[in-house]
């Protein structure tokens, strides 16, 4: 009666038998079929997530060897669609007058929807430490180097990437072949081809491959496997390295990209479209920085040039104000 009230996949384990009874809740929520489930405990057993077997499998024995009566655990357990569904299951250790085990009661309460919301509002908020971190970070630093240097260890950091490379290009579109090259590397020796075929960068072309796309864009660009693209020039050191995905972000100072973030996996991941709204962000950061570097030297090239004109002068000057004359 019990078993038919809940939702819940309520199972009755026989420890002497090793028989495992489910009710009809295991059926509606996993999806299986009645002829589908074997009576024994291999039914839960083979279910169980292979990353999480061993740790729910020795707790609960550990609990049925003892002689504690409460077990409960969380884990994935498969659907019938192949699936996992993230389950609490808990039960109950029945024991005979001498202590012996005899039977286990329980129940597993599918917590899928729960477990995602709290996935999501933890992504968020690393993602919310990530951004507020990196923007001090940015706006901290003496100068776009320092900057972009402590946003490449960050995000490497962050992500477990290995490979973090940043371009800073010179000041003028005229002198694009002027470039600051920062890297931060896991292991500098295995990643030596890529890094030799990307210094310089050549910009000559900015129509395809993961960052002329990104630069035409201006927005950050994330790509499954860089050493199948056809427009990526560094493909083929890409691949000699192992290196699968990739991601970069632009740094847009006034009206043109002054210089750019990249990162790349040994692993083909998915795209994250919130790590890509937070690097355009941190783009637009950087850029800032870069603003204020290229303001300060416009400022410092304007007092040299006007000390320079005066040193050399070899004619009076008169510096007038409205109501004096000096």
């Amino acid at each position: 009666i019990v078993a038919r009230a809940t939702n819940d996949a309520v199972w009755d384990w026989d420890l002497r038998t090793n028989n495992l009874w489910w009710n009809r809740g295991f059926e509606t929520l996993f999806g299986y079929a009645g002829q589908d489930i074997t009576p024994g405990i291999d039914s839960w057993y083979e279910g169980i997530h292979p990353e999480d077997k061993l740790r729910v499998v020795s707790s609960i024995h550990r609990v049925i060897d003892s002689q504690e009566s409460s077990w409960s655990d969380e884990y994935r357990f498969r659907r019938a669609s192949g699936d996992y569904a993230f389950v609490y299951d808990r039960g109950y250790v029945i024991r005979d007058g001498n202590g012996t085990p005899l039977r286990m009661i329980g129940a597993m309460m599918d917590i899928t929807q729960r477990r995602r919301a709290e996935e999501v509002l933890r992504r968020k908020n690393e993602l919310t430490s990530l951004l507020e971190a990196l923007a001090v970070a940015a706006n901290e630093a003496r100068s776009p180097e320092q900057a972009m240097r402590a946003c490449l260890s960050r995000i490497c950091d962050y992500t477990g990437w290995p490979v973090g490379h940043g371009v800073i290009f010179g000041e003028t579109e005229e002198d694009m072949q002027n470039q600051v090259s920062l890297w931060v590397l896991d292991t500098a020796p295995r990643w030596q081809q890529f890094r030799q075929a990307s210094e310089p960068y050549r910009h000559a072309n900015w129509a395809g491959g993961l960052i002329g796309t990104m630069i035409n864009t201006r927005r950050a660009l994330w790509v499954k496997d860089v050493s199948k693209l056809e427009s990526f020039y560094r493909a083929e050191a890409a691949a000699a390295c192992d290196i699968r995905s990739g991601f970069a972000f632009p740094v847009v100072a006034g009206d043109r990209v002054v210089a750019f973030l990249e990162f790349y996996s040994d692993e083909e991941m998915e795209p994250d479209e919130s790590l890509m709204r937070v690097f355009n962000n941190i783009g637009a950061q950087l850029g800032r920085v870069a603003e204020r570097r290229m303001a300060e030297n416009a400022l410092s090239a304007s007092e040299e040039t006007f000390r320079t004109t005066f040193s050399q002068a070899n004619v009076g000057v008169t510096v007038a104000g409205l109501d004096q004359r000096y």
